[in-house]
């Protein structure tokens, strides 16, 4: 029961680096148009709302707060990052 699980949970995980290389060409087409448009790379505002709007999300399936905080928390901190060299 355990290998079946563990099984699962490789298959989820495989998704899950699917769905962040597809944030990742995102993020660069965005750094390129932000660029473009003379926009500055950091968006605080968006960033506290995209958070705020997960957090309300995992509330509602069980999952911890500050989980979700710390995740999207790296996750926009690499997306600036590739968006800066983009």
């Amino acid at each position: 029961m355990l290998d079946k699980y563990r099984k699962e949970i490789d298959q989820i995980d495989k998704k899950i680096l699917a769905l962040l290389g597809q944030r990742v060409a995102l993020f660069k087409k965005i750094g390129r148009l932000k660029r473009q448009q003379k926009l500055p790379i950091k968006d605080k505002e968006r960033e506290a709302e995209k958070v705020a709007k997960l957090a309300k999300q995992a509330e509602k399936v069980g999952i911890d707060i500050l989980f979700i905080n710390d995740i999207w928390k790296r996750i926009f901190q690499e997306s600036y990052k590739i968006e800066e060299k983009a």
